[in-house]
């Protein structure tokens, strides 16, 4: 069926050089492909900025995005957006 957000990240403030780990729980069959986006830029993985998905037991994705050093650039709107053959949905919060 169409991807339905279960549970997501919320609006937070960050301070400078503080690790933030956002996480996005996803089910929907066939299995979602989550991509997240800052402020509608892709997030793109290097050594400070690290995306990884599990699979639970019950078939749900978790899809994590972990920023290890965050900087000034790193403030905005995150979004991930869950897609399938049968749909898509999205989720957003801020972090500053």
């Amino acid at each position: 069926g169409t991807p339905k957000i279960l549970s997501a990240f919320s609006e937070k403030v960050v301070s400078p050089n503080e690790p933030i780990s956002l996480v996005c729980h996803v089910k929907g069959t066939p299995l979602p492909t989550v991509t997240w986006t800052l402020d509608d830029d892709p997030v793109i993985k290097d050594s400070n900025h690290r995306m990884d998905r599990i699979i639970t037991t019950e078939g749900h994705v978790l899809s994590y995005l972990n920023v290890s050093h965050t900087q000034v650039t790193d403030g905005g709107v995150y979004r991930c957006t869950c897609n399938n053959s049968a749909g898509s949905v999205s989720y957003q919060a801020r972090i500053n």
